[in-house]
């Protein structure tokens, strides 16, 4: 049934945040491919029933073990309007600690599926085992990752990149395109490059800087190293400890 007021709108939205946070949470270590629109929407829906579900029989329990300190759940089915009126706060709390309750429970089935804990029985009694361990997934580029996290103060990166041609060309990073996608519009620009070529000879750059486009690296170094000296010295690369190709 479709909410026909603003306030049933917003109440339908709010009640999905269980099964909208449990998603989130796997598809940050899951890789998953694409799904209609539709079949994702019921991933949300069944997700949140459930949650709510449970949150409703834990708050099922606690209601008959403190009657007098929790919310009077009937009389608001018998007379929502009056009841409503006259314990507005209260309501507004208790649903305000139901529905983060529930988001809790998704949160935590997302995370207690992803850390592989599984129930296993070991002799005469039953024990959670962690049986699988997954690294986290992002759709970022692997290039802002590894020349901007966990970067040092004071330090910038200086990039290496081996070329399809068998040369490598070095350089301070001034900026590179941001996109993840291996495409030809992804480029990297270098401050002060160095050059080397295929047969090991340093070849000089007429240039303060150049642009490489993604389309010609096949390897990508990054060193986080202080900024440049005025006398323009580079730091070693993993190309100084490679020995040239004959």
């Amino acid at each position: 049934m479709v909410p026909s007021s603003v306030l049933g709108l917003v109440v339908f939205v709010l009640l999905l945040a269980p099964g909208l946070a449990y998603v989130l949470c796997h598809e940050r270590v899951v890789p998953t491919q694409p799904h209609s629109a539709f079949r994702e929407t019921l991933r949300v829906v069944f997700v949140s029933v459930g949650c709510l579900i449970v949150t409703s029989i834990a708050f099922a329990g606690i209601r008959s073990v403190l009657p007098e300190h929790t919310l009077d759940v009937r009389g608001l089915v018998q007379d929502p309007t009056r009841f409503a009126r006259e314990h507005h706060v209260q309501i507004a709390w208790w649903s305000l600690a139901f529905l983060t309750v529930a988001t809790a429970v998704g949160v935590a089935t997302a995370h207690l599926q992803l850390s592989g804990w599984r129930l296993q029985r070991r002799g005469n009694r039953f024990v959670w085992v962690n049986r699988t361990t997954r690294a986290p997934l992002s759709s970022a580029s692997a290039w802002d990752k590894a020349m901007h996290e966990s970067v040092p103060h004071g330090h910038s990166a200086y990039a290496g990149a081996q070329l399809d041609d068998g040369s490598y060309i070095s350089g301070y990073v001034a900026s590179h395109s941001p996109i993840p996608q291996e495409t030809e519009n992804r480029d990297l620009l270098l401050v002060a490059p160095k050059m080397r070529m295929k047969d090991g000879t340093d070849k000089a750059l007429p240039a303060a800087m150049t642009v490489i486009s993604s389309r010609h690296i096949v390897r990508l170094d990054v060193t986080h190293v202080p900024p440049p000296s005025p006398q323009g010295n580079r730091p070693s690369t993993a190309e100084d400890e490679t020995p040239a190709t004959p």
